[in-house]
């Protein structure tokens, strides 16, 4: 089969497509036929069976002259079932424009409950709860949302930023279109790590606290920060304001704990830095969450409430027994590698993409 990406190569466009540089030769053993393009018009000038394209791309591909809306019903007027790869950082908003002209609409996570999407909600799910029971000076500012069951039978979830190119998380601009531009197209090779126990930062936290604004976000960070302020003055953790990536990884490399609070939306970079890093994840509970891969289950991290009325508790019990949740920590990690290396790895993404284009296939024939 012949697929045509659209894609722009920025750190945010080749990481929304990297797995198909990273897992390219299986997929190719598999029968995808698989070319890359940077440009609108050789794009729609390509002979393929489908089309991808990457939504986090389109804004620099486009560059204003025509909308997004628009180029997506030029690609539809070819008549070859179409893939949107929308670049949203939660389970929402679902842009109707696009959905309602594609086969397929996928984005990084959806809400397992499909149905949710059938009700009224403001951007996403987990906004859409804490408005329930609070409120917010920008509450308004999203405005009610609902999908129908056409649109919701387009959902599907494609690859989270568990499969990145880590090796572009860099802030040497420079270095970072290196591996983007000569293709260095492998997930980096893992490192060895201490075991928890020889650790000397008992745990850590470093994010955006989304300072001036009156949102969901801010909120919901703030619950956990809190306790880690509070505990910070009985145990181990990291000191100043913000620090280089470099230094920032260290950190999570000698810690035993992260947390990690959802952001945006409720997946973020830190998850994935943190399971590399073979550190204890501590992640506010993700049961309403589909994504691929699913890293986010007991065995590799601790859960806690979303309000945090148990991440005191939590971190206390587990740094009183460290020794007690190595096993976890390890598991955390092996359960990242196994996903970006390996043959297991190259199979699991392989079947994985079979089963979008499949879903695509049906769509479009329907």
């Amino acid at each position: 089969m012949k697929i045509s990406v659209l894609y722009y190569p920025h750190r945010e466009g080749h990481n929304s497509i990297f797995p198909l540089f990273a897992f390219g030769p299986t997929l190719k053993d598999a029968g995808f036929e698989i070319r890359f393009y940077n440009r609108t018009d050789t794009f729609q000038k390509t002979s393929a069976d489908l089309l991808i394209i990457s939504g986090i791309s389109l804004q620099k591909i486009l560059a204003g002259k025509i909308s997004s809306q628009q180029f997506i019903l030029e690609c539809k007027a070819f008549n070859i079932p179409l893939i949107y790869l929308s670049g949203s950082d939660s389970t929402g908003p679902l842009d109707k424009n696009i959905l309602s002209n594609v086969d397929s609409y996928l984005s990084r996570q959806l809400v397992t409950d499909r149905g949710l999407y059938n009700k009224q909600h403001r951007r996403h799910h987990f906004r859409e709860h804490v408005f329930q029971t609070h409120q917010f000076k920008n509450q308004e500012d999203f405005p009610l949302v609902s999908y129908s069951e056409e649109e919701i039978k387009k959902l599907g979830v494609y690859w989270n930023l568990g499969l990145i190119d880590w090796k572009t998380q860099t802030t040497n601009k420079a270095l970072r279109y290196f591996y983007i531009f000569t293709k260095n197209n492998q997930f980096p090779f893992s490192q060895p790590v201490r075991p928890l126990s020889q650790r000397n930062l008992d745990f850590s936290f470093r994010g955006n606290l989304f300072k001036n604004t009156h949102d969901v976000s801010r909120f919901h960070r703030l619950k956990s920060y809190r306790v880690y302020q509070k505990l910070a003055k009985k145990f181990k953790t990291p000191t100043g304001g913000i620090v280089p990536h470099k230094e920032y990884m260290s950190e999570i490399l000698n810690s035993k704990i992260c947390i990690s609070p959802f952001g945006w939306g409720e997946v973020c970079y830190r998850d994935y830095e943190v399971l590399q890093a073979g550190t204890l994840l501590f992640k506010p509970k993700m049961e309403h969450l589909e994504t691929f891969p699913d890293f986010y289950k007991k065995e590799n991290m601790i859960f806690y409430d979303w309000d945090a009325v148990d991440l005191k508790e939590k971190i206390e019990a587990v740094l009183d027994n460290i020794k007690d949740y190595e096993a976890i920590a390890e598991q955390g990690r092996d359960s990242f590698l196994s996903y970006t290396s390996g043959p297991k790895a190259k199979l699991s993404f392989v079947s994985h993409f079979q089963k979008i284009v499949n879903e695509a296939l049906f769509n479009f024939n329907l």
